[in-house]
Parts: structure tokens; C-alpha cells; sequence
């Protein structure tokens, strides 16, 4: 198998273990609270959410790029100004909460969820550092962890009827003890010291500033994209239809780790690719997006076809308004699955600041559009905005990197899985009209059998750890 190959398994294990770990706690957590009480969970989390990228503070990629180019004295310098970026943004989310005037339950709730945004963004910091070592299984690891022990703390919260609050408490609490692990752990392995290195900061403080505000203000601008749509719910249309959108959209997020994670497994080679040998890089961004790509058509064949019976089957009827919003997200989830790669080749390349401004545009299409459609449609409008504003950064990035690169779009791939998808998905709904099961257990095969034959790394290679498909990674040098 190759060392990509492996990587991808690793990585993929881990986010397979942790999605689904991840999708039972929430039907939980959906079932036990109720749809109004879950719809003050998703309310805070998409709050808390906006302020995560004040504590992240585009430390996250960076940290990924400067262990890959062995700059310890970068990261000492990021590892200096966490706590302040986490002070930051707590004590901000804190006071807007206030001088916005939430109730004070959802103050207390948004108080919790700011200690785990902080954990969170404290485990992202130091996964980005396994990541840029190639050390996936570790990050895997961590990933199982904390979601082994939100498990827990939430099976007991709920067992004992208590609320939200708890169930809030359940998360900061996993997150923060695996972050602290996840940290110490990094201190040893890679010899980076946990402390405020003033001589560090000050060497590197216009480096770091050149970096980290095109990258924060990217982040913000993609939390803006993601959450908005919940505060504004909350605002327009109350709790019942943030909860209706926050299950589709968990659902989406929880499958939205792999090609996430595939796509971070890629980072660090286009990275060496484009200081070692640019061109060596369409190469390897053509295959990786002939593997996103295939991943896109099997969600979006999927998810259409499916999104109702899912929604009903796994969180029950009181949330069977969500089906309908999860088929439209089913297809946002294609285009991010693209936008994940093409996103960070171009932070790989350096060019974080077109990145910042294809988000922007998109950031702006998908509030106008939350504006525009919730009145009237609520969730559903909401789902559909998240569509344009992926489009819209989709088309962003193809622009950015156009000019930068060429020979890295795999048309006819993409144009083949087009037309098998659209056939598949016309086949497969007119079974569906005359037996369910029999339609469900040929999307099964028809999805495996699909990936397979157009992945250039198919589920096959992976499972009985062959090289076959993964020398196409080798032949372009990945």
C-alpha cells in the first residue's frame, strides 16, 4: 500500500469511528431534549460557533504548513499567543450575549459552549501539528476519544432527565480533557514547548500577522456562512425550525469529516509539491479531485434519494420536516466536498488572501439569500442558501487557482460521473416507486460498485490494504 494510501486509512478510520459516534450522540441528544430544547442546543452552538474563530485564530492550517517546513520557532511563536486568542474570544461571545439581550437561559448555555469552543480549538491546534507530521492515526486516536467520552457524560445526562445545560456541560468537558492530552502529547513527541516565548513572537510577529488575518478572516467569513442560518432562524422563524435545520445540517457536517479529512491527508503533499516542484502539483490536485468528486456524486445520489427516510429513521417523526431540507443540503455537501480540496490547495500555494475573498462573496450570497428566503421558507430556504453560498465559493476558488495553475480540473472524470449519477439516480428512484427495499439495497451496490470503478483510491484498495488503485496517487507523484 502506498504511503498516501496508508495515510488515508488511518485518517479515515478515525473519521469514520468519530462520525459515527458523533451522528448517534445527536440523535440522542435531538430525541431526549425535545425539538424546542434542541433547538436552543443548535441556536448555541451556532453562536459559540462565530467566536470558536476568534480562539481558533487561523492558527489551525497555518500550524499544519510550519510543521511540515520544520519552523519550530513559528510554532512557539502560535503556541505564545493561544491563550490570548482564547481569552479573546470567550470574554467577546460573553459580552455580546449580554449586550444583545439573550434570555438567561440561553446565557448560560452559550457560557458552556464557549469552554468547549475553547477545547475544541485547542485540539485543533495541536491535530493540525500531527497533521502537518503525517501523523493521522494519532489525530484518529483523539478524535475517538473524545467522542467515547462525550458519549458517556451524555448517556448520563440524559439518563438522569437532565437539560440542555447539561448536555452543553457533557461537551466542554470532553473536549478540554482531550485537548489537554492532545497538547502534552504534542509537547513530547515534537520537542515544541508549551509557553510564552516573547523572543519567538517578536521574530515572528509580522510573519504570523501576514498569515493569520487572511486565514481568520477567511475563518470568520465561513462560520458566517455555515451558522448564520440558525441565528437568523432564531430570529425570524423561533427554535422549532433552527432544531428542524440544525439535524439536517449536523447530519451533513458528521459526513462532511471524510472528505474533509481526505482533503487535509492531501494538504501537506500539495504543500511539498509546490515548494519542491510546482510542477508536480496539478497532478496531484487532479487526482485528488477525481477522488472528491467521486465521494460528491455518491452523497448527492444518496442523499436525494434518501434524505426523508434518514431524517424519520434516526431522529423520529417530530423532526420529519428536516427530510426535505437534508435532501437540498445532500447537494451542498457535493459542492463543499469540492470546495474542501481546492480550499486548501490554495492556502498551500499561499494564496490566502483569494481565498479570503472568494469566501467573502459567498458569505454575502448566503446571508442575502437567508434573508430573503426564511420568511417564507424557513429551514428549507435556509438549506437552499447554504447551496448558493458553497456555489459561489466553489466558483472562487476554480478563478483563484485558473490563474495560478493549469491542467489541474479533471473535466472528463467529472463529466462521466455527472452522467452515471443522473442515470443511477433516474434508475434508482423508479425502483424505489415499487419497492423500497429492494431500491435501498440496490443504492447500496450501485454506490460501492460506482466509487470503485471511478475513485482512484476505491474502498477495495483500502479494506484488503492492496496498492491497486492507490498507484494512481503514485503515478502522479503523491
Amino acid at each position: 500500500m502506498s504511503a498516501f494510501a496508508g495515510n488515508v486509512l488511518r485518517a479515515g478510520a478515525g473519521i469514520l469511528g468519530s462520525t459515527l459516534l458523533g451522528l448517534a450522540i445527536q440523535v440522542a441528544i435531538a430525541r431526549g431534549l425535545g425539538v424546542e430544547a434542541f433547538g436552543l442546543y443548535g441556536f448555541g452552538l451556532a453562536y459559540v460557533a462565530l467566536w470558536q474563530v476568534v480562539m481558533d485564530g487561523g492558527s489551525g492550517v497555518l500550524a499544519t504548513r510550519e510543521a511540515r517546513g520544520s519552523r519550530a520557532g513559528s510554532l512557539e511563536a502560535l503556541i505564545a499567543v493561544k491563550p490570548a486568542l482564547l481569552a479573546a474570544g470567550y470574554a467577546g461571545l460573553l459580552a455580546v450575549a449580554w449586550a444583545a439581550g439573550l434570555g438567561p437561559a440561553a446565557r448560560r448555555v452559550v457560557a458552556v459552549l464557549g469552554v468547549q469552543a475553547a477545547g475544541l480549538a485547542t485540539l485543533t491546534f495541536a491535530a493540525s501539528i500531527f497533521r502537518g507530521h503525517e501523523e493521522f492515526g494519532t489525530e484518529s486516536l483523539h478524535l475517538i476519544a473524545q467522542r467515547v467520552l462525550f458519549g458517556l457524560f451524555v448517556g448520563a445526562v440524559l439518563l438522569t432527565g437532565r437539560g440542555v445545560l447539561w448536555v452543553s456541560a457533557a461537551g466542554a468537558v470532553s473536549y478540554v480533557a482531550v485537548s489537554l492530552v492532545a497538547v502534552a502529547l504534542v509537547a513530547r513527541r515534537h520537542g515544541v514547548r508549551i509557553r510564552f516565548h516573547a523572543i519567538s513572537v517578536r521574530a515572528h510577529r509580522r510573519a504570523l500577522a501576514r498569515a493569520l488575518g487572511p486565514l481568520m478572516l477567511a475563518d470568520g467569513l465561513a462560520q458566517v456562512q455555515m451558522r448564520s442560518a440558525q441565528l437568523i432562524l432564531s430570529a425570524r422563524t423561533g427554535l422549532a425550525e433552527v432544531a428542524v435545520y440544525s439535524v439536517a445540517r449536523r447530519l451533513v457536517e458528521g459526513f462532511n469529516l471524510l472528505p474533509s479529512t481526505f482533503a487535509m491527508t492531501l494538504f501537506p503533499r500539495l504543500i511539498a509539491a509546490w515548494r519542491e516542484s510546482p510542477e508536480r502539483l496539478p497532478g496531484r490536485l487532479r487526482i485528488g479531485l477525481r477522488f472528491a468528486g467521486t465521494l460528491a456524486a455518491a452523497v448527492l445520489v444518496g442523499g436525494v434519494l434518501w434524505g426523508n427516510e434518514a431524517t424519520v429513521a434516526l431522529f423520529g417523526a417530530p423532526y420529519a420536516a428536516a427530510g426535505p431540507v437534508l435532501r437540498v443540503l445532500a447537494g451542498d455537501l457535493a459542492i463543499t466536498t469540492i470546495d474542501a480540496v481546492l480550499v486548501l490547495a490554495l492556502i498551500a500555494v499561499g494564496r490566502e488572501r483569494a481565498y479570503a475573498v472568494a469566501l467573502a462573496f459567498a458569505a454575502a450570497v448566503n446571508v442575502t439569500a437567508n434573508l430573503a428566503l426564511t420568511p417564507r421558507l424557513g429551514a428549507y430556504g435556509s438549506a437552499w442558501a447554504a447551496v448558493a453560498g458553497d456555489a459561489t465559493l466553489l466558483a472562487g476558488c476554480l478563478l483563484a487557482l485558473r490563474r495560478l495553475i493549469t491542467g489541474f480540473l479533471p473535466v472528463r472524470e467529472w463529466a462521466v460521473l455527472g452522467a452515471g449519477g443522473a442515470l443511477a439516480f433516474g434508475a434508482l428512484l423508479a425502483v424505489k416507486q415499487a419497492s423500497v427495499a429492494a431500491a435501498a439495497s440496490l443504492t447500496v451496490a450501485a454506490l460501492l460498485v460506482g466509487f470503485e470503478t471511478m475513485s482512484p483510491l476505491g474502498f477495495r484498495d483500502v479494506l484488503v490494504l492492496r496498492t491497486g488503485a492507490a498507484g494512481a496517487f503514485d503515478r502522479a507523484e503523491v
